[in-house]
């Protein structure tokens, strides 16, 4: 008689991998099932029901993230930790195992937004924006709810998120003009998010000499 214990990990880590392949509207409880190699009754038994699944396919997905990454938190100056932070993500975006669902369960939440879309990226998302935002405040030396901290975090953001777009969407050129290949080799990556590092940390140096010249004022 099979482990109903493992029964509900092997769902929770194949529903994982479909929804983010998928998104929620995109994975059946047949397909779910199906792959996981379980009955379809495991849904309700084990999480009450799609929507439940679903749920807890994001707090896996964002507990395998949080876990991945703490070492960086461990990180006394706030430059050279928000540096590994961006390392860290860009690494993510060419993740493509259980570590990198959450990366494209939010895609697909974008994208096409399921019922429960509030409630994670409230609980799920923007935790993670806030965190960059604090981070990058604490490099420019301001309150995380300085506009330029938003700004700047803003700015960092968007173009990780331009760069897991066009990897999920198979977008080949322009993944072969900003990488050198549309298929990076592990050193490629590591020059894109070494280049990321230092965009970013020239432009908050622009950012913190502006705000020395206007006395502080928050623009």
């Amino acid at each position: 008689m099979p482990d109903r214990r493992d029964t509900k990990r092997r769902l929770l880590e194949t529903a994982s991998l479909v929804f983010a392949d998928r998104g929620y509207r995109g994975a059946t409880v047949q397909d779910l099932c199906r792959a996981a190699g379980v009955n379809v009754a495991a849904v309700s038994y084990h999480y009450g029901s799609k929507d439940g699944l679903y749920l807890a396919v994001w707090k896996h997905a964002e507990a395998a993230f949080r876990a991945a990454s703490e070492r960086i938190g461990a990180i006394g100056d706030p430059r050279r930790r928000l540096a590994e932070t961006i390392r860290f993500r860009i690494r993510h975006v060419f993740d493509d195992g259980l570590t990198g669902c959450l990366r494209r369960l939010v895609y697909h939440e974008m994208a096409d937004p399921s019922q429960a879309h509030g409630e994670v990226f409230n609980r799920f998302v923007w935790p993670q924006m806030a965190q960059l935002t604090g981070l990058v405040a604490a490099a420019l030396e301001v309150p995380p709810d300085d506009p330029r901290a938003g700004r700047c975090a803003f700015s960092i953001h968007s173009q990780m998120v331009f760069l897991n777009v066009m990897r999920i969407r198979g977008k080949t050129r322009p993944l072969a003009q900003i990488l050198g290949s549309a298929s990076p080799t592990e050193e490629q990556i590591r020059g894109f998010a070494e280049h990321l590092v230092t965009f970013a940390a020239g432009g908050l140096a622009a950012v913190r000499r502006g705000s020395r010249a206007a006395g502080g004022r928050t623009a």
